[in-house]
């Protein structure tokens, strides 16, 4: 029985299985790291940062898994590309395993892995049967520079790498003995020394991993040593902690990475797109500041967090929403003034655009005019629920929605935040060419220590009453009225 499995992976956390969905790639065991890592440790979930593993000795642990152990080397000798090893473990009822590298790739060693062509098409093959090693292994070496539309968004210079790794994987299909079960499949990602490899994406080269947890959710810090960044390590990992506890709509991860590019890649930020087991990474550029509106650090962070399937019609709102609350999360973490909030969310780019037209989840008129129709709509909720609602509401409900969201569901979700239709006004703003006028509808600027990690306070929670400053102010008297008489006033 032949079974391909490219879009169903699993993971092994703790030696228990979980299967994993995935949207269009496989799934990869996430590696950690201390804080900070150390410069010359790779670390992996199932080891220490200062250890190896044993690919042989983790995959025993999981009962019945066919494990495929990907290792990936920069080559200093050789720009642009990345060695790529994989070493696959199958269990007794496997009785072949076909592996296809990527068309750019160069295989240029095997052991146990013969080649042959089927249907056109060049594989690998390993046999049971008549094989000399029960761990068989391929290795190649692929190029994995990426450019879309003249913007570098991966890139290996031969000190470092930083890259998609699901573009430069392997495909595979498997053949067991007939009524056995079907195997778990285990995928798991190491860095050839120096690196770190999540979900996505795999930095090889020196670093310093930098932690916090809130919430539930753990956010790394990957800070490339071949990198300069506009903003210190510890204020991005702090005001994106303050995010993750401001934005509450869902969908929290259980760990997000999040890689410093270093030039030459000019990408403002990429979220790859591979969810494991509730872990997930993404990728800013160096030198994307915190102090804007536009703000790339929080972009990122709001597609991590969201959860949901976008029908037809509403393809817009990805990007629409990562946009407008990165603006609001930079206003709310006091990065940005209200007025330069606002001035960036009544931006009149793309206004003439058909939202429900757009199909691409990176048009431009998702980021600008849905951008605009998020703030008026969050204005709309606000108002019609007194204050005790707002657009996050609606964004929770679709990360909950168990199925595609389509215009008639999030025009449901908008009734039940606002608590009353606004089909009509959905239908003008999102369905024509008009553009809604965005009110006054925010407080006005909080000061906040975001380089120390405290929290700004929510727009949800008022100054504290006139009974809780006094009690402070008199324990604070009473204090100093105690050491004063202990110690004298002199």
């Amino acid at each position: 029985m032949i079974a391909r499995l490219r879009d169903v992976a699993s993971e092994t956390v703790g030696g228990d299985a979980r299967e994993t969905l995935l949207v269009g790639g496989l799934a990869l065991l996430a590696v950690t790291s201390a804080i900070p890592l150390p410069a010359s440790a790779a670390a992996t979930d199932e080891t220490s940062a200062a250890g190896g593993v044993d690919p042989a000795t983790t995959a025993n642990r999981t009962t019945g898994a066919l494990t495929f152990d990907h290792t990936f080397e920069r080559l200093p000798d050789r720009p642009g590309d990345v060695r790529v090893t994989v070493e696959t473990t199958a269990p007794e009822h496997v009785t072949s395993v076909a592996i296809q590298v990527p068309e750019n790739a160069t295989v240029v060693e095997t052991d146990g892995y013969e080649r042959t062509g089927d249907d056109g098409e060049t594989a690998w093959i390993w046999d049971r049967s008549d094989a000399d090693t029960d761990r068989p292994t391929v290795s190649y070496v692929v190029n994995v520079d990426r450019t879309d539309d003249g913007t570098r968004e991966a890139a290996s210079t031969g000190e470092w790498a930083l890259f998609n790794w699901r573009t430069a994987d392997v495909e595979w299909r498997y053949e067991r003995v007939d009524d056995t079960p079907e195997p778990v499949v285990v995928e798991r990602g190491h860095a050839a020394g120096e690196g770190v490899v999540g979900p996505g994406y795999a930095y090889l080269g020196p670093s310093e991993t930098y932690s916090r947890t809130v919430d539930g959710e753990t956010i790394r810090l990957v800070v490339p040593q071949a990198t300069e960044m506009a903003e210190s390590p510890r204020a991005v990992l702090a005001a994106l902690a303050t995010a993750s506890d401001d934005l509450r709509v869902g969908a929290r991860n259980e760990r997000l990475t999040v890689f410093v590019a270093p030039d030459p890649i000019d990408a403002s930020g990429r979220l790859s797109r591979a969810e494991v087991d509730g872990r997930q990474d993404v990728y800013v550029a160096a030198d994307e500041p915190l102090d804007t509106p536009d703000n790339a650090w929080f972009h990122e962070y709001v597609h991590s967090r969201q959860s949901y399937e976008t029908a037809p019609g509403m393809a817009w709102f990805d990007d629409a929403s990562a946009e407008y609350y990165a603006a609001w999360l930079a206003y709310e973490g006091g990065h940005v003034s209200r007025e330069a909030f606002y001035d960036h969310v009544r931006t009149d780019e793309e206004r003439d655009a058909v939202l429900a037209e757009t199909e691409s989840v990176d048009d431009d008129a998702s980021y600008f005019k849905g951008m605009r129709v998020l703030a008026a709509l969050d204005a709309e909720i606000r108002e019609a629920s007194d204050g005790d609602r707002t657009l996050r509401a609606v964004v929770a409900a679709m990360n909950a929605h168990d199925r595609e969201v389509d215009r008639t569901a999030f025009a449901s979700f908008v009734a039940d935040a606002a608590g009353d239709p606004h089909d009509e006004w959905l239908a003008t703003y999102v369905g024509t060419s008009q553009a809604p006028p965005v009110p006054d509808y925010l407080p006005g600027a909080r000061e906040t220590a975001v380089d120390d990690g405290v929290r700004a306070m929510g727009d949800d929670v008022g100054a504290a009453p006139l009974t809780a400053q006094l009690l402070f102010v008199g324990g604070v008297v009473l204090a100093v009225w105690t050491l004063r008489s202990r110690f004298g006033s002199g």
